[in-house]
């Protein structure tokens, strides 16, 4: 009987938590290359990525590949209603990128070429539009 008492008091528990600790954790440990914080490349941006306000509701959805930003780049407003288009070619602004006030009129357009805005034009919240 004390075998058995010493067998079901050490011995047991002993090999479930050595089990239990030698099971493998797929989890990442670090994702960071450095103390600076650089992203592992497995862990870079690919595909559609999307961002939600604490309510839930979308915030924003962008498109990248090789983790920079590839077409477009959509904000919301909290309310749902779409706030600016932004057009990006790897990574940097590229051709129209509109921008809406919340009741869905047209605020402005810009169209960038290389990330440089070439021209732009405005409108106010009753359509009419503005000169730049």
């Amino acid at each position: 009987m004390p075998i058995f008492y010493w067998a079901i008091t050490f011995i047991i528990p002993y090999i479930i938590v050595y089990n239990k600790n030698k099971t493998k954790d797929k989890r990442p440990k670090n994702i960071f290359n450095d103390k600076k914080g650089s992203i592992k490349k497995e862990f870079k941006k690919k595909g559609i990525v999307k961002e939600y306000y604490k309510s839930g509701k979308l915030k924003q959805e962008a498109n990248y590949k090789n983790d920079k930003l590839e077409g477009i780049l959509k904000y919301y407003y909290e309310s749902g209603q779409l706030e600016k288009e932004l057009n990006y070619k790897n990574d940097k602004l590229e051709d129209i990128s509109k921008y809406y006030y919340e009741s869905g009129q047209i605020k402005s357009e810009i169209i960038f070429k290389n990330d440089i805005n070439i021209s732009e034009k405005e409108w106010d919240k009753d359509g009419k539009e503005k000169d730049c």
